[in-house]
């Protein structure tokens, strides 16, 4: 009996693409790593003409219950494509 068994073969891929790829990978997460100040115009110099900054209560402070149900989402409409495109072949052949 023979199973059609496809293998990822990564010698396939071309070296100078590889090496693009990690190079641009590693800059771009080094770039994102910088320790930037934020600067804002309120201080804690006595001599500033700005006052304190004090935040508006917008109400977003307790978004993480949506990140929550972002991912949960996200993941259950990976998983309906996932199994949609299984049965799909499954019932092709």
């Amino acid at each position: 009996m023979y199973y059609n068994i496809t293998v990822i073969n990564l010698t396939a891929v071309p070296m100078k693409k590889l090496k693009t790829v990690l190079l641009s990978t590693l800059i771009s997460m080094s770039i994102l790593m910088i320790e930037i100040a934020p600067v804002f115009a309120d201080s804690n110099n006595p001599y500033n003409p700005y006052e304190p900054h004090k935040p508006v209560p917008t109400g977003f402070g307790d978004l993480e219950i949506i990140s929550v149900i972002s991912g949960l989402f996200y993941l259950g409409g990976m998983t309906l494509i996932t199994y949609s495109n299984y049965l799909e072949n499954k019932l092709v052949k």
